[in-house]
C-alpha cells in the first residue's frame, strides 16, 4: 500500500543526516521535545545541557515548531537562538518571539549551524518537482473522473455529502475515491457538463462499492434535462463492482451531457472511483498538462472484458490484469496549446489507461503530504544542498538516492515491447 508522509517527516530525515555537520546539534534528538513550559522567547529541554556547556553553545541555530500543543505556537513558526542565549542548563532564548508560550512536550527542529528551514524546504520542493514516478492515468471525458482532484468541486451534489477518501478498502484505483452519503434524500453527484455531437454513441463505466443502499449510474442529457436511453444500472453489492452503460446514442438535439452518480435512499452510503465516458467514434484525446513530454508515456493499457455480476449491466470490477493496448500512437507539437495527443482506434468500449511517469507535486505546507519515498527525497535533497556547497559528501547521498530511486522505479521510461506503439 502506498503511504503518505508529511514534509516535516522528510525534513526530520534530512536533519538526521545534516546534524553530523554540527557537533553541537549532532548530540540532540530529531525532533527534540521540550521538557518544561517556556515563554514566547524561551524554550526548555533537559537534553540541551548535557555535559559541559556554555552560553554561546547554540548561537545562531534556527528552531522550528514541529508539533502543535494546546496553547502553544503553531507548526512552522521559526526563531533563532540569541547570542549567548543558553543558560547552560536547559533554556534557550530566541527571537523573534513565538506567538504563544512554548509548551512542555512540544517537538522542535533545531537546525545545524549554517542551515535554515527554508534551505531544507526549497531542496525538498526541488526534488519532488524533478522526480517522476509510475502512474496510471485514466482516459475519460469526465472532469475528475479518476477522483484524484483535491475536493469535490467538480461534482455537483443534491441531498448528499461528498468527500474524498484515501482508506485502501474504499479506493479502487489511484490514491483516493469519492464517498457519497445521503443527506435528506436520495443522494446524487453530477459531473461537469461535457460537450458532445448529436448522434454520437457513448459508453460510460463507473466503479462503485456500496456500504449501504443502492448505487445507480445515469447518463444525463443536460440540454434537454432528461436521461439518455433506457439503461441506468444499479447495484447493492458490498464489493467493488462496475456499472456499465455500454452504448448510448446522443439525441439529435443534445449539446451537452453529464454523468450522474446516484443512490436511491436517504441513508445510502456509496464509494465511487474511476468513471469512464468516451465516444465510440473518437480516437484522439488531449493529454494532461502535467505530462512533461511524449517520452513520459511508457505504454497504453486497457482493462479486458468483464465478468457479469448478478445484476443487469453490472460487472466485476478490475477482475483481470490490465493488458497492453494493441494499437496506439502520439501526436506531438511542442508549439501547440496541447503539446501531446493520444491516438487510439475508435469503436472501443473498455477503460483505457496511460502508463506514465509523472512528477510528484510540490508540498506547500509543513503538514502537507506526499507519497514520494521519504528516504529517497531526503537523500537527494541533502545531496543537492551539499553539492551546491562544494562538499564532496554529496556523492555519497546522491548514490544512496540513485539506489533508492532504482528500487522504487522512479524515472524509469522503459516501454513494454508490444506491437503497435509509435510516435506520429
Amino acid at each position: 500500500m502506498t503511504t503518505s508522509s508529511t514534509r516535516l517527516l522528510i525534513e526530520q530525515a534530512m536533519l538526521r543526516i545534516l546534524r553530523e555537520f554540527d557537533e553541537v546539534v549532532a548530540l540532540l534528538d530529531v525532533p527534540l521535545a521540550t521538557t518544561a513550559v517556556g515563554t514566547t522567547t524561551t524554550l526548555k529541554a533537559n537534553a540541551l545541557g548535557r555535559g559541559s556547556s556554555n552560553a554561546n553553545q547554540y548561537n545562531a541555530r534556527q528552531i522550528k515548531i514541529a508539533e502543535l500543543v494546546t496553547n502553544g505556537p503553531a507548526v512552522g513558526e521559526i526563531a533563532g537562538v540569541d547570542s549567548a542565549g543558553f543558560n547552560s542548563v536547559e533554556t534557550l532564548t530566541v527571537s523573534p518571539a513565538f506567538t504563544l508560550n512554548v509548551q512542555s512536550g512540544t517537538d522542535l527542529h533545531i537546525y545545524p549551524r549554517g542551515f535554515s528551514p527554508e534551505t531544507l524546504v526549497d531542496a525538498i520542493k526541488e526534488v519532488l518537482r524533478n522526480t517522476e514516478a509510475p502512474h496510471l492515468y485514466l482516459i475519460t471525458l469526465v472532469t475528475d473522473g479518476d477522483m484524484e482532484a483535491t475536493g469535490t468541486t467538480d461534482w455537483t451534489g443534491t441531498t448528499v455529502t461528498l468527500t474524498k477518501v484515501t482508506a485502501a478498502a474504499n479506493v479502487r484505483f489511484g490514491a483516493q475515491a469519492m464517498r457519497m452519503q445521503g443527506n435528506g434524500g436520495a443522494p446524487r453527484a453530477q459531473s461537469v457538463s461535457i460537450n458532445v455531437d448529436a448522434n454520437q454513441t457513448l459508453f460510460c463505466l463507473a466503479n462503485e462499492r456500496v456500504a449501504a443502499g443502492t448505487a445507480k449510474l445515469v447518463l444525463w442529457d443536460v440540454t434537454n434535462d432528461r436521461q439518455i436511453g433506457d439503461v441506468a444500472p444499479t447495484s447493492t453489492q458490498r464489493g467493488w463492482m462496475e456499472l456499465a452503460i455500454l452504448s448510448a446514442d446522443v439525441p439529435a438535439t443534445c449539446k451537452q451531457v453529464a454523468v450522474r452518480l446516484e443512490g436511491t435512499g436517504a441513508t445510502d452510503d456509496i464509494y465511487w472511483d474511476d468513471v469512464t465516458l468516451l465516444p465510440f467514434q473518437r480516437g484522439n484525446y488531449d493529454l494532461p498538462s502535467w505530462l512533461l513530454s511524449a517520452e513520459s508515456i511508457r505504454d497504453v493499457l486497457y482493462l479486458p472484458s468483464f465478468t457479469a455480476g448478478s445484476e443487469s449491466d453490472v460487472y466485476q470490477s478490475y477482475e483481470r490484469d490490465m493488458q497492453p493496448f494493441p494499437y496506439w500512437g502520439l501526436e506531438r507539437d511542442d508549439r501547440a496549446a496541447t503539446a501531446v495527443r493520444l491516438d487510439i482506434p475508435p469503436l472501443w468500449n473498455h477503460p483505457i489507461y496511460l502508463d506514465v511517469i509523472r512528477p510528484f507535486a510540490e508540498v506547500t505546507t509543513d503538514t502537507g503530504t506526499t507519497i514520494a519515498d521519504v528516504d529517497y527525497v531526503a537523500y537527494k535533497a541533502v545531496a543537492n544542498i551539499l553539492k551546491r556547497r562544494k562538499n564532496d559528501d554529496w556523492k555519497t547521498w546522491a548514490n544512496q538516492a540513485a539506489l533508492r530511486a532504482r528500487h522504487l522505479g522512479y524515472g524509469q521510461r522503459t516501454v513494454r515491447m508490444v506491437e503497435g506503439p509509435s510516435v506520429l
